[in-house]
């Protein structure tokens, strides 16, 4: 799912920047990528396995509460897109 800045957006989006040539991008070419609650649990995944590698437990538990967070977020999205699907059913 694409949108252009300045266009509604979810508040669960991430942006990416398209840089053509180099520079920092200009406004129009600015888009925002909506993650799914899929990509967030996959990162979350991504982040138990760096947690159970890590040596240092302070880098141990910064990484389980980035997973916790990225479970979290795969949760509300889900909320927010059943939310939607019955808005639209109405």
């Amino acid at each position: 799912m694409r949108a252009v800045i300045g266009q509604p957006e979810s508040t669960y989006a991430r942006s990416l920047l398209t840089q053509g040539n180099g520079s920092a991008p200009s406004e129009s070419e600015r888009t925002v990528t909506l993650l799914t609650a899929a990509e967030c649990r996959d990162k979350a995944e991504q982040k138990i396995v760096e947690a159970m590698n890590a040596a240092d437990p302070r880098q141990h538990h910064e990484l389980e509460a980035t997973a916790k967070a990225w479970l979290e977020l795969a949760d509300n999205i889900e909320q927010a897109e059943a939310l939607e699907a019955r808005a639209k059913g109405k």
